[in-house]
């Protein structure tokens, strides 16, 4: 906040979320302040839930956003957001979290 930035709020990925779904298959422009961790988190979480009954839906949304932002780095805040709102299970939350850091940079 003292920068004039705040932490997304669940409230705003799932909003986005239901855009994405609304809109199907049209293009979709995500953008964010550097274009760098949050867009390419909220890209990451709709990418996936469009291919989240297939086999690899992590991996193979994954390569889809790095294809098209190479330089990204995904912001966790906002992808267990996105995943909060995607499932209701506790554990399968734990579990699909776990998939998506196996491709987040280790801190350094």
């Amino acid at each position: 906040p003292d920068n004039g930035f705040v932490a997304a709020r669940q409230w705003q990925v799932q909003r986005a979320i239901q855009f994405a779904r609304r809109i199907g298959g049209a293009p979709l422009l995500i953008h964010c302040h550097g274009g760098i961790s949050l867009c390419t988190a909220l890209a990451w979480i709709i990418i996936y839930d469009g291919l989240r009954d297939t086999l690899n839906a992590v991996s193979r949304a994954y390569t889809i956003v790095k294809a098209i932002r190479p330089c990204l780095n995904p912001n966790p805040h906002v992808l267990q957001l996105g995943i909060n709102c995607l499932y209701t299970d506790p554990n399968q939350r734990v579990r699909l979290f776990r998939q998506f850091q196996a491709f987040l940079p280790l801190p350094s």
